[in-house]
């Protein structure tokens, strides 16, 4: 059986009562973890906290590797608002790609300030409800004045409407125009949409000054923001080849 096939079977004995020998979470991947922990119920989360943190961060420990505690200081705006309930094919699957980057950002910043839109500060616990206040949390996350500030959102800002497009832009052209503050104020901000656009065959923009990527798994953040500090010039050519050519051996690697 497939592991998500050998999860399901664990899952229905425990509903019946029946005893199942329990599998190994800790060698799923980081993003598939995400979504079978978010199917869980609330109170399953909840009984099974340390079991599943434990799984979470461990996968989030290894897709970082070598990089772990090597971003500096970290500030995270993830979207749990309403919609990111995904589609009925892919339920949940937005909220499973912002839960799987928190734990992949965690291993990777030295300090790390998680900010979810609905303010909740149990990610084990998150759940689709409310609006998208991406002005305010990006504010939240400026203000913790981090190295680097990952949003991973579908980008629906609604609370106010347009008000993280208004802050994205005072900061680029006001706060830092031209990338034009010393290398320890600079801020690297990266939008990272997990939900793909069919209208316009593309993912919905913030700021046109912040460099936007579609994220279909948490385990590609690494190399969309190392693109982003490419688009910034943050990194050289050299420093984006090394990259790309780490995340290659290891790919390779794991494939082997």
């Amino acid at each position: 059986m497939t592991r998500l096939e050998r999860l399901r079977l664990q899952e229905n004995a425990r509903e019946a009562g029946a005893a199942a020998v329990a599998a190994d979470l800790t060698a799923m991947p980081l993003t598939r973890l995400a979504s079978y922990v978010l199917a869980l119920p609330l109170d399953d989360r909840a009984a099974r906290r340390a079991e599943l943190t434990g799984a979470l961060r461990a996968a989030g420990r290894r897709v970082a590797g070598a990089a772990r505690g090597s971003w500096g200081r970290v500030a995270a705006v993830l979207d749990d608002s309403h919609s990111s309930i995904g589609s009925g094919q892919k339920r949940r699957r937005p909220l499973a790609v912002a839960l799987a980057a928190h734990y992949l950002l965690e291993a990777l910043a030295k300090e790390y300030a998680p900010l979810w839109t609905s303010g909740r500060t149990d990610e084990l616990l998150v759940y689709p409800f409310g609006p998208t206040p991406l002005g305010e949390r990006i504010i939240d996350a400026l203000e913790t004045r981090p190295d680097r500030l990952v949003i991973v959102s579908d980008g629906f800002d609604n609370a106010p409407p347009g008000l993280a497009a208004d802050v994205l832009r005072i900061w680029r052209t006001r706060l830092d125009p031209g990338h034009r503050l010393a290398p320890g104020q600079r801020v690297l901000i990266a939008h990272l949409n997990p939900v793909y656009d069919a209208d316009d065959f593309d993912v919905r923009r913030l700021s046109p000054g912040v460099p936007t990527a579609g994220i279909r798994d948490a385990e590609d953040l690494p190399t969309l923001v190392e693109l982003a500090r490419f688009a910034e010039r943050q990194v050289g050519l050299a420093g984006l080849r090394a990259h790309l050519d780490d995340r290659t051996a290891r790919f390779l690697g794991e494939r082997a």
